[in-house]
């Protein structure tokens, strides 16, 4: 286990170079919150952990992979694995986490939003409540066994508009439109909702593109960014595309501002120090939790800097811990920030003979400039 973590998950870093100030970010890990999500039977454990206020009560949760079953004995049992689910939680926690999936014809378990069209299926990533309703971005994937250890492949991404995100999620009407600037071959992919963020008049909407390579030819992975005004995300034509410093209307000609990104990170606004603050996964598997600090939504972006490793991907052989994201709307105070991240394996029979593994766990950043 890293020095880093020890004396009680708690660390204490200095970052320099940052808006011409010092920030210092202390790291805690929050087993209280961990506890808010463990079920042991129903809904038992997922990734993704996008969040979305629904208002200054509520908090709606995105989950991806969902396991339904029962926990007994640290392993899961019954176990059915669905593609998606959701959750609303109450920020004062004055009532349990509530969780939402479908069931089938034959009453088992299945994901509450499925692609109009029958292909594959759909991962929840990032969300953001307008004044026209809730939009969630909907990663499209199918099964591809070239890599047995993730035998997926993305393949597209929708838009979801929920009109009526104030009712019961099993209520919820989803009309799906394909993002049209998302492009995936192989080469490449470049996609637009890794990230969101409402900001005044507009969404920022943070992207992914790998075509792009470096002196050696390799692929890079380099965050982009559009925006659109908050009431105009659902039309496409409103989308400008952040090139040269210039918001423009051709998705292709984006900068490429960070060149090692994962495809899952957050962009949050820290009050208490006035800086945005984007927070992922080194290499998206690492387990090493990454903060970056900037002056304005598009950028430019200080240098990394590691608050956190995550203990968990110790556990086994084959573990690792990854989706590493910010949510602003649990915050208690103007300097905090509340993280969460998963840790999978790539045996997958780990996720069912150990527990412990596949659930949102937390973790508390506190900023602080320095004297």
């Amino acid at each position: 286990m890293s020095f880093r973590v020890l004396l009680g998950g708690i660390i204490l870093i200095m970052a320099a170079n940052l808006s011409a100030s010092q920030v210092q970010i202390k790291a805690e890990a929050l087993p209280e919150y961990d506890a808010l999500f463990r079920r042991t039977s129903g809904w038992t454990g997922a990734d993704g952990d996008y969040s979305v206020a629904l208002n200054e009560k509520v908090t709606l949760w995105l989950f991806s992979d969902t396991f339904v079953g029962d926990v007994e004995d640290n392993r899961r049992t019954n176990a059915t694995l669905i593609n998606n689910s959701v959750a609303l939680q109450h920020i004062d926690n004055s009532k349990p986490v509530e969780f939402f999936y479908n069931t089938n014809a034959e009453g088992k378990p299945c994901a509450l939003i499925t692609p109009d069209d029958g292909r594959g299926y759909f991962w929840l990533f990032a969300g953001t409540h307008t004044s026209r309703g809730l939009y969630v971005f909907l990663t499209r994937v199918e099964r591809n066994d070239e890599h047995p250890a993730f035998p997926f492949r993305t393949f597209g991404m929708a838009l979801g508009h929920v009109p009526n995100p104030t009712e019961s999620p099993s209520n919820w009407r989803v009309k799906q439109t394909q993002v049209p600037f998302c492009k995936f071959t192989n080469k490449g992919a470049l996609l637009f909702g890794s990230a969101t963020l409402k900001d005044g008049d507009y969404v920022y909407i943070y992207g992914f593109d790998s075509f792009g390579r470096d002196s050696s030819g390799a692929s890079t992975h380099s965050m982009v960014v559009a925006r659109a005004p908050e009431d105009k995300l659902g039309d496409f034509n409103s989308w400008r595309f952040l090139s040269g410093g210039k918001w423009i209307a051709n998705a292709t000609r984006c900068d490429r501002l960070i060149d090692t990104i994962p495809t899952e990170c957050s962009v949050s606004y820290i009050p208490g120090i006035k800086q945005f603050a984007l927070v992922y996964t080194d290499g998206g598997i690492f387990g090493k939790i990454m903060v970056r600090l900037a002056d304005k939504p598009q950028g430019p972006w200080g240098e990394p800097i590691m608050v956190y490793d995550c203990p968990d991907k110790d556990w086994h052989e084959q573990a690792y811990s990854y989706a590493s994201k910010g949510h602003p709307e649990l915050s208690k105070n103007p300097n905090e920030l509340i993280v969460t991240y998963a840790t999978n394996s790539t045996k997958f029979e780990d996720l069912f003979n150990d527990a412990r593994l596949y659930w949102p766990r937390f973790v508390r950043l506190t900023f602080e400039r320095s004297p």
